[in-house]
């Protein structure tokens, strides 16, 4: 029989007490849906603000200065999160069976690499045509395919030079924090320089999406 003052086994008070709640016959803190409805709410909101940016980007090559900032819809932002997912998962699963297995298994990794890279391309300005309002969901791909004819293997050195570029600036962010902790205020000013320097690698390559989107559509 449990003393007084001694919470009871199995009842949960306790673990209620301390921030958790019951899952079965696990004990799941309190905060952790918290933190992951937060993450996932960051990450739809920088998307979010990335296509905006996009669109902006867009507006000002084409000189439209009507709106300062331009907007991307619920729907639109939807159908461009499916376009862009569609390609990359034979671009995961290839990865996936290169890197756990072999043979066979491997060879189907660099076929699907392969295919994902190509389809990738196909589709690159699939996002941008329905943010752009030119085309529907279902005809998007179709239309990105024939804006990309003549233009895949630019485009995929394109992307390699901007991978690259991004390394770069990884590395580089990682040698001016260090240098930033090591000499200067410490670590607030080093977190300062490496969000702007984040912001300025997805402004940037924001914008080479757009131009790009902007330079294919000219030429269509």
């Amino acid at each position: 029989m449990a003393g007084r003052g001694t919470p009871l086994a199995g009842t949960g008070a306790d673990d209620c007490g301390r921030g958790y709640f019951a899952c079965g016959h696990r004990r799941v803190p309190r905060t952790a849906s918290g933190t992951i409805s937060g993450v996932i709410f960051v990450l739809l909101a920088r998307s979010w603000f990335g296509l905006s940016i996009a669109m902006t980007a867009l507006a000002v090559l084409r000189r439209d200065r009507s709106r300062l900032i331009v907007g991307v819809g619920a729907l639109p932002a939807l159908g461009v999160l499916l376009v862009t997912m569609l390609p990359a998962v034979p671009l995961i699963i290839g990865a996936f069976l290169m890197a756990v297995g072999g043979g066979m298994m491997a060879a189907l990794g660099v076929l699907l690499l392969v295919g994902g890279a190509c389809w990738a391309t196909m589709w690159s300005q699939a996002g941008m045509l329905l943010m752009d309002g030119r085309v529907d969901f279902l005809r998007s791909g179709e239309s990105s395919s024939f804006m990309t004819r003549g233009y895949r293997s630019e485009i995929m050195l394109l992307w390699l030079g901007t991978a690259i570029a991004f390394v770069a600036a990884g590395w580089l962010e990682s040698r001016i924090s260090v240098a930033a902790a090591a000499y200067l205020v410490g670590p607030p000013i080093a977190a300062v320089i490496s969000l702007a320097l984040r912001i300025l690698a997805d402004l940037v390559a924001t914008c080479i999406y757009a131009a790009l989107y902007f330079e294919l559509d000219k030429a269509d």
